[in-house]
């Protein structure tokens, strides 16, 4: 089976667009010969849309996307996160019943509905005010392999009574499918691989690990969601990786085989911090229609990390570096700034 990672960026409150862009990736996917499109956590309304989640017109605009989704997915498979709503069921604030879903769309109908079980309730999550435990945790029989579906933290099992994927693995799974919308620290990455490679030492089954990427508002300020997204073999081996940062397509076939990846692959801990700051001021100024950006530039390490950061992040023709007068300035540290802004291309006045 020929599967497709999509490790895309969508946004809040952007429906119709995120839409459209999880319509071209699964088109990218079929051009490519994969069976399987596999996407983010909450792709269709976008991870961080927060109390949004609680509008019941938002939530069935999402519904609607997948709709549109679904009827798209003629000749392929794909499995798209969104939020699921129970009309039926009202919680004790009085709104519906809603859960962090994975839809199995194919062949240009919706094949069946999966949801999240484990709900994190520490650090950046609140999940527990927007959703419901899992009705069902399913497995999708596609091209003749029976997939388990999990979601984000349906794989980190610390501190909960119950194993996802063991549960999964026991009705037979034989491969493994994790939704994720993990956001960026410092050594995540290997923390993330070292669970996965648990699973799988337990369960003996490939490991298909699809992060979102991107920065986007969250109750504690930007919320950076870094990519990265990871493909094991049955063996632990690790055999493919998204890109670190940014938006990334590859197609892995798990019939095949593949050669392992280096642990060289996993960036260095300055080069996730950069990349980290990189994205963050990006996709904030995208957000917020900036173009361009005016910075003070002393001629010191300070302001010139600052001068670098925002010429990768917007480009340097778009970055305008000031040297101010002030009693502590000199001619050396101007001369100094100057130059810095020549080496990034930024302009400098």
């Amino acid at each position: 089976m020929k599967i497709g990672i999509a490790q895309i960026n969508t946004d809040p409150r952007r429906i119709s667009e995120n839409v459209d862009k999880i319509i071209s990736y699964i088109k990218k996917g079929a051009e490519a010969g994969a069976d399987l499109v596999v996407f983010p956590e909450l792709a269709i309304p976008g991870y961080a849309c927060m109390d949004l989640i609680l509008d019941d017109e938002y939530v069935e605009r999402n519904l609607e996307g997948l709709q549109k989704i679904a009827s798209s997915s003629g000749g392929i498979a794909a499995i798209v996160g969104f939020i699921d709503l129970d009309r039926e069921k009202i919680r004790p604030d009085g709104l519906k019943c809603r859960y962090n879903s994975a839809a199995l769309v194919q062949d240009g109908k919706l094949v069946g509905i999966t949801d999240k079980t484990l709900l994190p309730e520490y650090d950046v999550f609140s999940e527990k005010r927007y959703f419901s435990e899992a009705r069902n945790r399913k497995i999708f029989e596609i091209k003749g392999h029976n997939v388990g579906v999990m979601i984000c933290e349906d794989m980190w099992e610390e501190g909960y009574p119950r194993s996802v994927a063991g549960e999964l693995c026991e009705r037979g799974a034989q491969v493994l499918v994790n939704l994720s919308a993990s956001p960026f620290s410092v050594g995540k990455k290997q923390k993330r691989a070292s669970i996965i490679g648990e699973l799988i030492h337990r369960c003996g089954v490939p490991f298909v690990y699809v992060n979102a990427v991107g920065s986007h508002d969250g109750y504690e300020g930007e919320i950076v969601f870094d990519g990265f997204s990871m493909v094991f073999d049955g063996k632990g081996r690790l055999g493919a990786t998204g890109r670190n940062f940014s938006e990334d397509f590859f197609v892995v076939d798990l019939d095949e085989g593949f050669s392992p990846v280096a642990c060289s692959s996993f960036p260095s801990e300055v080069e996730e911090i950069y990349g980290a700051l990189v994205l963050g001021i990006r996709d904030y100024a995208r957000r917020c229609g900036f173009k361009s950006s005016c910075l003070g530039l002393s001629g010191g390490i300070d302001s010139a990390v600052v001068c670098a950061l925002a010429a990768d992040a917007l480009g340097s023709g778009n970055v305008t570096a000031i040297n101010m007068p002030a009693r502590y300035s000199s001619k050396e540290t101007r001369r100094d700034a100057r130059k810095i802004a020549e080496n990034l291309g930024a302009m400098f006045k």
